[in-house]
């Protein structure tokens, strides 16, 4: 199991399963991003907080503390799902991509397909985009060395799904 990725052709049809495995992981829903609501919450609180003395509006003595105390939960609520929560999609990405790895370098036998959704799924989830930011969901450089005699196959997977869809740079070296 110590191939090179060139010793690797694969069929048209492992091919054609390798591009569908990761269209069918490129249309998965991302989780639900509570971010933009709590910046709303946010802004909507200290707006209110603000603009209330200007707008003259007077209320009995229990609910003006009533309303300060709402609007205190409200900006701490959306500081909380704007800022802590996140949105998941890290997590989920780097849970994916371990339990990827972890089947890739377990040592228990893999059948072929299986084998193959591995591969994709680590590639897919090696990289996370959530929002501005790029990070790494997996130690590249601790993966290759837990991949083994599994990394050669990964990186073929890896090429083919160069060739086919685009730029995929996990484990191989982008062309200069």
């Amino acid at each position: 199991m110590n191939e090179k990725p060139e010793s690797l052709p694969f069929t048209p049809a492992q091919r054609a399963a390798i591009v569908a495995e990761w269209r069918r992981i490129a249309a998965e829903p991302a989780p639900f991003n509570p971010r933009p609501w709590g910046c709303l919450a946010v802004i909507g609180g200290l707006v209110l907080f603000l603009a209330l003395p200007q707008l003259g509006l007077r209320l009995p003595s229990p609910w003006n503390t009533v309303l300060l105390a709402v609007i205190g939960l409200l900006v701490a609520g959306g500081l909380l799902a704007g800022v802590f929560l996140g949105s998941g999609r890290y997590g989920r990405a780097a849970a994916r991509a371990e339990a990827a790895l972890q089947a890739l370098s377990g040592g228990q036998p893999v059948d072929e397909a299986a084998r193959m959704r591995h591969a994709v799924d680590l590639i897919a989830h090696a990289w996370v985009s959530d929002g501005p930011t790029l990070s790494a969901a997996v130690d590249l450089a601790q993966a290759r060395q837990r991949l083994g005699a599994n990394l050669a196959y990964v990186v073929a997977v890896e090429r083919v799904l160069a060739q086919e869809i685009g730029d995929q740079h996990v484990f191989i070296e982008p062309a200069a």
